[in-house]
C-alpha cells in the first residue's frame, strides 16, 4: 500500500463495472477508496484512469481529457443498451454487404460538434434514479441531446454486417449512442458489438497495466502523472499569493487545464479572475484543486 496519492493507468477487461473493478482493486492493493476518470461499460475494455487518496480531486481534471476509441459496429439490428448486451430487434431491412463507399460520407457527417443523445441504458440520472434502472424496467426515458465533439472517425475496417472505427471525441461522447445514430442514419439499425478504449487525455493503452498485474509500484506520483497537462512555473512570490487565494499575472493561454508548478512540483489548476487581455491575464487557484507543493 503506497501513502502518497498517485494515478494508475489500468488496462480494465470486458465484464466488470468499472465500479466493481475499483472494489477489486482496493482489496488487491489494500488501498482505501480509489477513484476513476470516466466510467467503461462491462462490454468495453481499455484504459481506466485510477485515482487514490488526494489524486481522486483530481477527478474532473482528469475526466476532462478527450478519448480515443476502437469500436465495432453490427449493422443491421437495433439493441435495448446499443450494444451487444441486447435485447435486439431486427430492422428488417435488408442491408447486404457493407461497402465503405456507402459508410465513409455517413461516418462524416458525425464529425465535428453534433447533439447526442445519451443511451436510454446510462448512468444518466432522471429526477433522481440512473436511466439504465429505469430502462431496464421498460420504461422509456427521455434523455435530452447534448453537445460533443468528434475530431475523428477512421474507417479500419468494413465486411459482411460489421465495420471497425477509431473515434477520437471530446468528454461526454457516447460511442453507444454514435452506433445507434449510424444506424438511424444508414436506415438499417447498428450497435456497439465491441468497444476499446485505447487513450483517456495523455494516457494510452500501451503504457496501461492489466488489472490482474497492478502492483502499488504501478502508480504514477501526481507530479509525474501531471507532467502531461498544460503548465505554468511560478515563482516563490507568485506561489505564496495562489496559497493566499491572490491573483497572479501571466501570460494569456488559453487552457484552463494548466497547473501551477514551483520547485519542479505541482501546487494547483489554474482559473482565470478575469478576461484576458491581449498580453497578459489574470489567474487564482482553484481551491478545490490545491497541493501540497512539498509533497511528491
Amino acid at each position: 500500500m503506497r501513502d502518497d496519492p498517485c494515478v494508475f493507468i489500468v488496462d480494465k477487461p470486458v465484464g466488470p463495472t468499472s465500479r466493481e473493478l475499483l472494489d477489486d482493486l482496493e482489496r488487491h492493493l489494500r488501498s482505501g477508496p480509489l477513484g476513476h476518470a470516466g466510467t467503461l461499460d462491462p462490454l468495453a475494455s481499455g484504459v481506466l484512469v485510477v485515482l487514490t487518496g488526494e489524486a481522486r480531486r483530481l477527478q474532473d481534471l482528469f475526466m476532462g481529457s478527450w478519448k480515443t476509441y476502437e469500436a465495432e459496429f453490427t449493422l443491421g439490428a437495433w439493441s435495448a443498451s446499443d450494444d451487444a448486451e441486447g435485447p435486439f430487434t431486427p430492422s428488417g431491412v435488408a442491408v447486404g454487404s457493407v461497402e465503405p463507399a456507402r459508410i465513409l460520407p455517413l461516418l462524416a457527417g458525425f464529425v465535428g460538434t453534433i447533439q447526442q443523445a445519451p443511451p436510454q441504458r446510462s448512468a444518466v440520472r432522471v429526477e433522481g434514479r440512473r436511466a439504465y434502472e429505469l430502462s431496464r424496467k421498460g420504461n422509456d426515458v427521455p434523455l435530452a441531446p447534448r453537445t460533443v465533439q468528434i475530431a475523428n472517425i477512421e474507417l479500419l475496417h468494413a465486411e459482411d454486417l460489421r465495420i471497425r472505427v477509431r473515434v477520437h471525441a471530446s468528454p461526454g461522447t457516447y460511442i453507444r449512442s454514435l452506433a445507434r445514430d449510424l444506424g438511424v442514419a444508414a436506415g438499417c439499425g447498428a450497435y456497439v458489438s465491441q468497444l476499446r478504449r485505447t487513450k483517456s487525455g495523455p494516457f494510452g493503452v500501451e503504457t496501461a497495466v492489466v488489472a490482474a498485474d497492478l502492483r502499488t509500484s504501478d502508480g504514477l506520483s501526481l507530479t509525474e502523472a501531471l507532467r502531461h497537462y498544460p503548465a505554468l512555473h511560478v515563482r516563490e512570490d507568485e506561489a505564496s499569493d495562489l496559497r493566499h487565494g491572490r491573483v497572479i499575472l501571466a501570460p494569456p493561454f488559453e487552457s484552463e487545464r494548466t497547473i501551477a508548478w514551483w520547485n519542479d512540483q505541482p501546487i494547483c489548476r489554474l482559473v482565470a479572475a478575469a478576461p484576458a487581455t491581449a498580453r497578459s491575464s489574470r489567474w487564482i487557484a482553484d481551491p478545490a484543486l490545491f497541493m501540497n507543493p512539498n509533497r511528491q
